[in-house]
């Protein structure tokens, strides 16, 4: 058993199955989702930008479209969607959708979560995009981020229950892993 120190840890879980457009329709290729968490308080140690108000709990990060590689790296969509002419809008986001984001996705610095939400779908969501021919892109952005929350809140796939049954708990001390 190794001792891990998750005062600062970014955790990263690959997905293999389609949470969202199926990727054979998608005009990006990818291989896999990388569902990212991390521990709010651990992710600004050092750093000096963090809001004040932070949870005390894992928080969303992002969904990213990844490629098979060596390294698993996920990949940028942002020039994708400039020539679409798509960008994010938290209006086209439901408000109930957005309540719950508020809580399990907020952004740790010290900037507007709509921030963090514009550059995540910009980045990583937007590599989703089906096909032009789709017909309303606008489902395209809520099925993103519906299927991020749903990974976390999930019972089957929640990840903080899932760490904690395991023994992996934030904090300043050590955790057999």
């Amino acid at each position: 058993m190794s001792m891990v120190k998750l005062s600062t840890l970014l955790l990263i879980f690959g997905f293999s199955f389609s949470l969202l457009a199926t990727n054979s329709h998608s005009q990006v290729h990818f291989d896999f989702y990388q569902f990212v968490v991390w521990y709010a308080p651990g992710m600004c140690i050092g750093v000096g930008f963090c809001a004040n108000d932070l949870p005390e709990s894992w928080t969303i990060h992002g969904l990213w479209p990844s490629i098979d590689s060596t390294t698993n790296m996920e990949i940028s969509c942002e020039k994708h969607a400039q020539q679409l002419g798509i960008t994010f809008t938290e209006s086209k986001i439901d408000v109930k959708d957005l309540v719950v984001m508020e809580q399990v996705w907020p952004n740790l610095q010290n900037v507007e979560n709509e921030n963090l939400w514009k550059h995540e779908y910009e980045k990583h969501g937007t590599c989703t995009l089906p096909d032009p021919a789709y017909p309303d892109w606008d489902d395209a952005l809520t099925a993103y981020f519906r299927a991020a929350v749903n990974i976390f809140t999930d019972p089957h796939t929640n990840v903080s229950n899932a760490l904690t049954y395991n023994n992996i708990v934030p904090g300043s001390q050590t955790s057999e892993v």
